[in-house]
């Protein structure tokens, strides 16, 4: 699957739900997530105010063209592109963040994911059995 029919799955299903919002851009980008897992960073830039699209009456909309595009890019699919990550960017918003007057904080990435303590590495009372174990009610 390429980029375009990315795009064009992107569009389609937010026009069906916000028609009258202009879309500025649709950046799509490969890449992997912390599991080492194929994914979609998907990037829709729209001409609107922030709050027409989080609006509490417009939220089921916002999720129903989430998971509309996750089904429709899965199912359009010959292999595996991944899991879409969807991020919707008010276009105001990304010309504050270019002049330095980003209302919303920069994300960090994420920590790393720490590795589960082998027995080596747990401590001696941890290793106990419990009561239940040693045949105590």
């Amino acid at each position: 699957m390429n980029h375009q029919q990315v795009r064009d799955i992107v569009e389609a299903a937010f026009k069906a739900r916000f028609g009258d919002v202009d879309i500025v851009s649709i950046n799509v980008k490969p890449g992997f997530d912390h599991y080492d897992d194929p994914m979609l960073d998907v990037r829709i830039v729209y001409d609107a105010e922030v709050e027409r699209l989080i609006a509490p009456d417009k939220v089921p909309d916002m999720v129903r063209v989430r998971s509309e595009i996750v089904e429709k890019v899965w199912a359009a699919a010959e292999d595996s592109p991944g899991y879409p990550f969807i991020h919707f960017i008010a276009k105001s918003d990304l010309e504050d963040d270019v002049k330095g007057k980003a209302t919303i904080p920069r994300s960090t990435p994420p920590d790393p994911p720490r590795p589960h303590p082998s027995d080596s590495q747990r401590t001696a009372a941890s290793k106990r059995p419990c009561a239940r174990r040693r045949g105590t009610p």
